[in-house]
């Protein structure tokens, strides 16, 4: 809600799914300030309704948050209320950690909510007041029966590439460091990493770290000592320049020293070709694009990458169709399956390959309502793993494999009336992964993760995971 005095009032929004959050600010305020706080309402929501938002299909790409379905919202709005009291003092944040609010606001579980619309519940015995946990991220007289504690380092790489292959600007890095602690009592934990950022100053760039970091130890020795909260939380993220990695053999150098001009995008695992046409007729128009995706050949073979998603916008609704196929170098994209998706509205289209193993160039599918078109491919290129077991062996390609290419062609037509409202799409956005155990990208490790103040010896699990998105230009 926008106040009185319009004149000297801004609104911060955050759109995730079908739910747009806004806060509005006086002008001037840093609008880091309601943007983190709707990151974190958003955040504490998942936690207060986990089984909903896990089923949900509404995420754009398999990078974008967890949405949380609008339905939802409104049949519980009593407890979003109640945290937003809790969260808000005078408008301003004052709690925004999950463990203190779930202290103080109580979630409805689902037999709760059945046994009071009987009246089985009586509301005479209220429940006890919680006990108030001195740190706000961590709750009090926390029990396990099995202590374990997961890191893992996720590297995202971003940016946006020019129609032949060249970034425009620098493709930027980050990294970030999640943990999942399940650790009995009050632990005190302290996390090195490789490359050190006190003996690499430049290795690191623009660290935020979690409120439970202790800053000074940071600051003087590099380590991140902490006692951590319980449950799912991330503990610090960062960008990394490639001037200054290992990956440009230059690590500890200076930001400034002179690098490669083409700096991360010679890690994007693949490439993409882009063609289109318009064609003018007396009954309408008719516009055909093709997208190819090509495996980078690395010194052991063709790279892999999995979870590819290719997506771009057509204008929902000009009253025009969509038809679309899909083909690999060992399948043609004429002999594959193909299906047509109205325009106007309707459930859009979707269409598949049923190919085996490196055969398969994956699933289109239009969404009408949005005019969104997403390109899934499992696997594109195969790992060194995979490449070695499929040479010694003559049998069926190996589940690690997939195709060095594939290829999406379509043809969007409109009719005369409505061909002025159709828009060519002016990029493409491609989210990608690479498959556990592959090198990372930055070379940021864990060097060692240490335990103290318990008297158990918790299960340690650290792992890393590189993503990407990136808008590609017609």
């Amino acid at each position: 809600m926008v106040s009185a005095n319009a004149r000297g009032t801004a609104i911060a929004n955050l759109t995730i799914g079908q739910v747009t959050y806004l806060a509005p600010i006086p002008l001037g305020t840093d609008p880091l300030l309601p943007l983190s706080f709707l990151y974190h309402l958003h955040s504490v929501l998942l936690m207060y309704f986990p089984a909903t938002s896990s089923s949900s299909t509404l995420a754009a790409s398999p990078n974008a948050p967890t949405p949380i379905p609008a339905s939802v919202l409104s049949s519980n709005f009593d407890l979003v209320y109640q945290l937003l009291q809790e969260m808000l003092d005078d408008g301003r944040p004052l709690t925004v950690e999950y463990n203190s609010l779930k202290g103080i606001v109580r979630g409805r579980a689902w037999w709760e909510d059945i046994m009071a619309r009987m009246g089985s519940l009586s509301s005479s015995n209220p429940a006890p007041l919680p006990e108030i946990s001195p740190l706000a991220w961590r709750p009090a007289q926390v029990r396990y029966s099995r202590n374990e504690v997961y890191v893992d380092i996720v590297e995202s790489l971003n940016g946006v590439m020019d129609r032949k292959g060249e970034p425009l600007g620098d493709l930027g890095l980050n990294v970030s460091i999640t943990c999942r602690t399940k650790l009995s009592g009050t632990p005190d934990m302290a996390l090195s990493l490789h490359p050190s950022p006190t003996a690499h100053p430049t290795a690191i760039v623009g660290p935020s770290l979690h409120p439970c970091v202790r800053t000074r130890r940071w600051t003087r020795e590099g380590i991140l000592s902490f006692v951590p909260p319980d449950g799912a939380f991330e503990l610090a993220q960062f960008s990394v320049p490639y001037s200054s990695s290992a990956r440009s053999g230059k690590l500890g150098a200076s930001a400034s020293s002179s690098s490669n001009a083409t700096g991360w995008s010679k890690d994007v695992p693949f490439t993409v070709k882009t063609k289109r046409s318009v064609v003018k007729e007396s009954k309408g128009r008719e516009w055909t694009f093709e997208i190819t995706l090509s495996a980078k050949s690395g010194r052991s073979g063709p790279t892999c990458s999995e979870g590819v998603e290719v997506s771009f916008h057509v204008t929902p609704r000009a009253g025009g169709e969509l038809d679309a196929s899909l083909g690999s170098p060992n399948v043609d994209a004429r002999a594959s399956v193909s299906n047509r998706a109205a325009l106007s509205g309707g459930p859009g289209g979707a269409s598949s390959y049923t190919g085996l193993g490196a055969d398969d160039p994956g699933v289109w599918r239009f969404d009408a309502r949005e005019g969104l078109v997403r390109w899934s491919i499992p696997r594109l290129g195969s790992s060194p793993s995979s490449s070695s077991a499929a040479s010694s062996s003559t049998a069926a390609p190996s589940a690690g494999a997939g195709p060095t290419e594939v290829t999406l062609k379509g043809t969007i037509t409109a009719s005369s009336s409505t061909s002025s409202a159709l828009s060519k799409p002016s990029a493409l956005l491609v989210a990608f992964s690479l498959p556990l155990g592959q090198p990372s990208l930055s070379g940021v490790r864990v060097a060692s993760l240490h335990i103290t103040g318990v008297d158990y010896k918790p299960f340690k699990g650290v792992r890393g995971a590189t993503r990407g998105r990136i808008e590609w230009r017609w």
